[in-house]
């Protein structure tokens, strides 16, 4: 019987093309390591906010929200090499390949440079205090803000292995490393919060939560180029910075996405602390967390179709992306189910998970349901685009969405508190997501004029 699963899960895994049968591939193992990071960040963060205390612990979220906003300020390179070096992959252009990664790796680390300069003087004059909504000691918060923003530089540069890895099918390998660092996080909170030996603070946050990650991707990076991607090394001799052009044909527009994306997605923490204060911080992100199970199962589907529909693109298979997007909306379908289901059974899991550390009000339980069902829908509808390179109407959505979501939330928080700003996110990803849907109709069918193919 158990050689009869074997082959048949090998069969599986190995029937179809070589692009369907990489992704199959990709999408098992990296399942699996997901699976296994998600069940240790679902253990760490009881054990965080008790470590912590409640308020402690939604300031760092609120504070590294912020800041990993600067992960995203590499002008869009990353998301651009994505793009061009999937093309030359698949061409079999290594040499060129090796340029724009060696190439990327020297910008981002220009800009990671200059940003860091930069927030090192505007950091002596911001009042933390203030924009956060808290009270401690401001030179001492200036200081831990500081060291947490050079690790974040550090990270910056660190980041385009990602994008190397993304770019040649290699997803498994970003999920195990997503895994180690949550293992790791967690034997030391776990650590902590049984043997007392230091007390919680803000610097021991910074410590091992930006710390430990950062420490890992050095490694890896290193342990990556020199076993597992050797010609593709970046090297001084490969930097060409007239491949800048190429690289930002697509990557400014990109950038562009990131700051729309962040201003969708990344503002509801720091509107939530400075109107309702850290605590509710916390509150938001356990439910978040419980329910962004859905969103991670679809962020691991969608990870390999970007450089997937970019190879399919570029080869004119356009039967197998209208068959795979097919697929994708009919997947969505089953996923909104489970959602649902696990609304059913939130209240129960967040008694069971939390033991009354934070309590949560069911009303967030059920916008948020919403919110990951309309973002489930985004995600598949803008990978498509993305992964071809037709990004102009995104782009104009996103300059809308920048425009009314900040103050939308506002307004909502004010009579319906952390659900308001859920809701906010709701309704700008319907309005987003309706158009992207009609644009990949038109695209898959050929007959996408105009904006709709730009």
């Amino acid at each position: 019987m158990k050689i009869k699963k074997i082959q048949f899960i090998y069969n599986f895994l190995n029937t179809g093309n070589n692009r369907t049968t990489l992704l199959k591939k990709n999408l098992l193992f990296s399942s699996f390591f997901k699976f296994l990071s998600m069940c240790v960040s679902f253990l760490v963060i009881p054990y965080s906010i008790v470590y912590f205390n409640s308020n402690d612990y939604g300031l760092w979220l609120t504070i590294s929200s912020i800041l990993s906003w600067f992960i995203f300020f590499d002008v869009g390179i990353g998301l651009g090499l994505k793009n061009k070096l999937a093309e030359a992959n698949a061409n079999a252009n290594f040499q060129l390949a090796k340029e724009y990664i060696s190439t990327t790796y020297a910008i981002i680390s220009i800009i990671s440079l200059t940003l860091f300069v930069v927030f090192y003087v505007i950091n002596n004059i911001i009042n933390w205090n203030l924009v956060l909504n808290t009270n401690i000691n401001l030179e001492e918060l200036r200081s831990i803000i500081l060291s947490l923003f050079g690790i974040f530089s550090l990270m910056l540069i660190l980041q385009p292995i990602n994008i190397v890895l993304q770019s040649l099918h290699k997803q498994t390998i970003l999920s195990f490393i997503a895994f180690l660092n949550s293992s790791l996080i967690a034997i030391v909170i776990i650590s902590l919060k049984v043997q007392h030996f230091i007390g919680p603070s803000l610097k021991m946050m910074v410590l091992i939560f930006g710390g430990i990650p950062l420490v890992v991707q050095i490694i890896s990076s290193l342990y990556i180029f020199k076993f597992k991607l050797a010609k593709f090394k970046p090297n001084y001799q490969s930097i060409d910075f007239s491949k800048f052009k190429d690289l930002m044909s697509l990557g400014f527009v990109f950038f562009l996405l990131q700051l729309g994306s962040l201003a969708l997605f990344q503002t509801d923490t720091i509107i939530i602390s400075r109107f309702l204060g850290t605590k509710s911080v916390t509150i938001f992100n356990v439910v978040y967390k419980y329910f962004s199970t859905i969103l991670i199962l679809i962020a691991i589907i969608m990870a390999p179709l970007w450089t997937a529909f970019t190879d399919a693109f570029n080869k004119n298979d356009y039967d197998w992306i209208k068959r795979i997007f097919w697929k994708l909306n009919k997947f969505w379908l089953v996923i909104s189910v489970f959602t649902f289901i696990l609304l059913i059974f939130s209240d129960l899991f967040f008694n069971m998970w939390l033991k009354n550390s934070v309590i949560i009000d069911h009303k967030i339980s059920i916008f948020m349901t919403f919110y990951v069902i309309a973002s489930s829908f985004f995600m598949i509808n803008c990978y498509l685009v993305n992964g071809i390179g037709k990004l102009i109407l995104q782009l104009l959505l996103y300059i809308l969405i920048t425009i009314i979501n900040i103050p939308m939330s506002i307004f909502f928080l004010k009579t319906m508190n952390i659900s308001g700003v859920i809701l906010s996110n709701i309704i700008c990803l319907i309005i987003m997501s309706i158009f992207l849907f009609i644009q990949n109709l038109k695209l898959i069918n050929r007959t996408a004029t105009g904006i709709w193919n730009k």
